[in-house]
């Protein structure tokens, strides 16, 4: 609603002076005058003392309501209607943040925050190209984690896609060989080689990865499938600290990331982890 509808529909206040309270104040102030006057000259003593101080009261009564009226309280009802009118814009853009189910919004993605959260899942879906710096420094704890009955699905992309082209050229100081061979590396070498290897063996069945044969808008974590938080890729060459927008299920909203990231499983593939350990035993 526009806020002129508004002011029609809501507020049907004037918001000039009170005609009434004026004619009033003229009033008392022309009485206060003509008092002062008397007791200054048809009458002497006490009674021109008492005179001119009622005439006084009445002269500044009557002067401060005719400031009031005219002035201040015309002064705090535009203030009033102004701060009215600002909550209703931060209502509107409030509905319209809920409708899309956004939460909160993290100013920068962090390496402990995102390890922090996962320490209170019992399951989290990691989407990312690779994350290799992420899973190099975090591989312990992520081993502790899925021991104590964390699940964690993890899809990179496949390092054989088209994608990993547009990654190299993306990306300050990759070519299209080093991104597959960071995803490469980061499969074989952290994910199965310490991460898998490294987990008990009746919980490697929590620890599962995929690989993804498209591109990707974003890297997303998934937890418990009631939050989820989504970091968006820059357009610029530069590295940056993007920021992070996090949903919730319980916020309302359409949930299309929740929905874009059930769909991703229709187009991957597993990674055998079996099958890497056997070649390498050739």
């Amino acid at each position: 609603m526009a806020d002129s509808e508004r002011k029609k529909s809501v507020y049907k206040l004037d918001f000039t002076h009170d005609s009434t309270i004026v004619v009033s104040a003229l009033v008392l102030l022309f009485v206060g005058v003509l008092l002062l006057l008397l007791g200054h000259c048809y009458f002497k003593g006490t009674v021109s003392v008492i005179l001119s101080g009622f005439a006084s009261i009445l002269i500044f009564s009557s002067a401060y309501g005719f400031v009031n009226e005219l002035f201040l309280k015309k002064q705090f009802m535009q203030t009033l209607e102004s701060a009215i009118f600002k909550i209703f814009r931060i209502k509107e853009k409030h509905d319209s943040i809920v409708h899309a189910g956004l939460a909160e919004i993290i100013s920068y993605w962090s390496q402990n925050a995102i390890v922090d959260r996962m320490e209170i899942a019992k399951k989290c879906t990691i989407l990312c190209i690779h994350n290799h710096d992420f899973f190099k420094v975090n591989y312990e704890k992520i081993i502790k984690m899925i021991n104590a009955n964390m699940s964690l699905d993890l899809i990179v992309i496949n390092p054989d896609s088209k994608f990993v082209d547009a990654c190299g050229e993306k990306f300050e100081g990759y070519d299209r060989e080093q991104v597959a061979q960071r995803i490469t590396t980061c499969i074989d070498g952290i994910l199965c080689e310490k991460i898998y290897l490294g987990i008990e063996e009746e919980s490697r069945e929590r620890f599962k990865v995929y690989t993804l044969n498209h591109g990707l808008g974003y890297s997303a974590y998934l937890f418990d499938d009631t939050e989820l938080w989504v970091c968006p890729f820059g357009c610029s060459k530069s590295k940056t600290t993007p920021p992070v927008y996090v949903y919730r299920k319980a916020v309302g909203g359409d949930h299309f990331y929740f929905d874009d990231m059930d769909c991703l499983y229709d187009s991957v593939e597993p990674v055998d982890f079996k099958k890497i350990m056997a070649a390498r035993n050739r």
